[in-house]
């Protein structure tokens, strides 16, 4: 057996394939069942296969009533507010409710992995709803963490009612630690590395041993906060409440929906925890149906066109969501960029941070101010948690599919201001030649994006063959009859089509390799201009002689992801040499 994907129909609709149009299934008002003494059972039996999983096997959920205390994992996604109105649905009452945030962020005094205004946009949801939101975090958070030396940062949380700011127990490897920071002696850093050292990305893994992010900074802050907060330490039983979806990758679709949460502990403290996720079997098209439902309005960055609501700069991101990071936050890219050169070790398992992204298009979507605004300042205020008028999918629903794709005419006329004014005939016009002019922008964009994408390959295999093409014109080793023969060119690789049609004639030969060679003397003339002959050098050995990328590196003492790049850097400017001479059209 390979997991719990072999033990229950495959009737979860993933991400991928679900769409505005998905049929909604499960998405639907709960009816109450809070006193009744109902016990909630999986649609799907949890795994027992392991010895693990046996040990956090959970058949059933006590009544809902039998909990002192249901909490609730709020991130600021769609997914955790959506379990946060079933249980409401459910009956379960506002006063048997906390809401838990973990600030992956941590108060670091200058850097942020999450989005400004998620903090502000879970208070705001608490105050409007009417429940204690309990915040808690790892000191310095993520970047405190990504450059650790020695032991974590103690765990930290904030009262609700109160605001007092507490602090867990520190561990015995802290204080030691703390000890040799102050002797501050020549070998302090050998000393720290022996109760811990980071210092590089999380791993873009499934688990939480590699992926240290959401183990250290969410899963670990939560059992301490658990096992030190005074309602939740000892004699209590809690439900923790979670809104993982199957939906959302295969790792998830293995999920229990119900499990022995980590924190358990009925023999050492009688504190009996459970963990449930209610959602697990909604479509995306369900759990914006819930959302629809109670009039809320989504975090900014839905809006903005983001289709996950993860950190900000989450690892799993996509090119296309860096390059809105990049758009957004300018300098947060940068410093992110000059991390990895900190660490020598990329965010991306195995390229550099612009070598990922490339040439993607942004996923901003302009036409929501308002989202913008909060994105950029942190803002969001209480009145906007609800959307009153009619309520919208966001521009990043359905992995963008929604947004100004599908913008109504209603839509346009209400993000411009002009919502309260009549649709005459003027109007209805104006608003056919402003979607016309967008939709003309967008495929201009996308022609040039492509075009880009073809040069820059087209450089690659040139360089790449270059040696190759030199050999055949120096040897002559083709008659010209025989060169300008028509061949039967269906099923060829369209890569060795465009080599093939240079080296078809000795004439466009010698041509492409004297275009070629001044090129290269136009490129290292300007990397000389820029003080970075190394580079042009490092081109040479890789296209002219044959040098692998780890042999250039050795020769730089550089690791060989900056090999990788300088040869991807030049590769663009190359490109812009070749390709931009008016003679070449005629050799080609």
């Amino acid at each position: 057996m390979k997991g719990q994907i072999n033990l229950f129909k495959p009737d979860f609709i993933r991400d991928k394939d679900c769409t505005k149009d998905t049929p909604v299934k499960y998405g639907r008002p709960d009816t109450s069942i809070y006193g009744t003494g109902e016990r909630i059972k999986p649609r799907i039996p949890g795994r027992n296969d392991t010895e693990h999983m046996k040990k956090i096997f959970l058949p059933e959920l006590l009544p809902l009533e039998e909990y002192d205390l249901v909490i609730v994992l709020l991130s600021g996604g769609k997914d955790s507010i959506a379990c946060y109105y079933k249980l409401l649905e459910l009956g379960v009452p506002k006063k048997k409710i906390e809401c838990w945030h973990h600030d992956i962020d941590g108060g670091h005094p200058s850097r942020r992995m999450d989005w400004r205004c998620t903090q502000n946009y879970i208070k705001a949801f608490a105050e409007a709803e009417e429940v204690p939101l309990r915040l808690s975090w790892r000191v310095n958070g993520f970047f405190g963490e990504l450059y650790r030396v020695g032991a974590s940062e103690p765990v930290q949380w904030m009262e609700p009612y109160t605001g007092e700011i507490r602090q867990c127990k520190i561990s015995s490897n802290h204080l030691l630690c703390q000890k040799i920071k102050e002797k501050a002696t020549d070998d302090m850093e050998e000393q720290l590395k022996k109760y811990g050292y980071r210092m590089k990305f999380p791993a873009k893994s499934g688990t939480h041993q590699g992926r240290w992010c959401s183990g250290n900074l969410k899963a670990a802050v939560q059992d301490s906060v658990t096992a030190n907060l005074e309602k939740t330490r000892s004699n209590v039983k809690v439900l923790v409440v979670s809104g993982e979806r199957r939906g959302e990758s295969a790792g998830r679709s293995k999920y229990n929906e119900l499990e022995i949460h980590r924190s358990n502990a009925t023999v050492r403290a009688n504190r009996l925890v459970h963990q449930w996720r209610p959602v697990i079997d909604y479509s995306e098209k369900d759990v914006w149906e819930v959302l629809k439902r109670h009039k809320i309005n989504p975090h900014p960055c839905y809006r903005a066109g983001w289709n996950r609501c993860s950190c900000a700069m989450c690892i799993f991101s996509t090119p296309t969501l860096f390059a809105g990071i990049r758009e957004l936050y300018p300098e947060d890219y940068e410093l992110l960029k000059q991390d990895e050169k900190n660490l020598r070790f990329t965010l991306d398992n195995k390229c550099d941070l612009d070598t990922f992204v490339g040439e993607a298009k942004s996923c901003v979507y302009h036409s929501d101010i308002e989202a913008l605004h909060s994105l950029i300042t942190g803002e969001f205020k209480v009145s906007n948690i609800y959307v009153t008028g009619d309520w919208f999918y966001p521009a990043g629903a359905f992995h963008g599919a929604v947004g100004y794709r599908y913008m109504t005419v209603l839509e346009y006329l209400k993000i411009k201001g002009m919502e309260g004014k009549v649709m005459n005939k003027i109007t209805a016009e104006e608003v056919a030649k402003m979607a016309a002019k967008e939709a003309v922008n967008e495929f201009v964009l996308a022609q040039e994006r492509a075009e880009k994408q073809r040069v820059f390959q087209n450089t690659k295999l040139l360089m790449e063959n270059y040696n190759s093409i030199k050999a055949h014109v120096e040897d002559g080793i083709a008659e010209t009859k025989d060169l300008e023969e028509d061949i039967d060119t269906s099923g060829v690789d369209p890569d060795q089509l465009f080599i093939y049609s240079i080296k078809r004639s000795k004439l466009r030969s010698l041509v492409m390799i004297a275009h070629i060679e001044k090129c290269l003397e136009l490129l290292e003339r300007e990397e000389r201009a820029k003080n970075t002959p190394e580079k042009f050098l490092a081109y040479q050995y890789f296209y002219i002689d044959g040098m692998s990328y780890e042999s250039i590196a050795e020769v730089y003492g550089y690791c060989e992801r900056t090999t990788r790049r300088w040869i991807t850097e030049l590769n663009k400017l190359m490109g812009v040499y070749l390709f931009g001479a008016d003679a070449l059209k005629v050799v080609l």
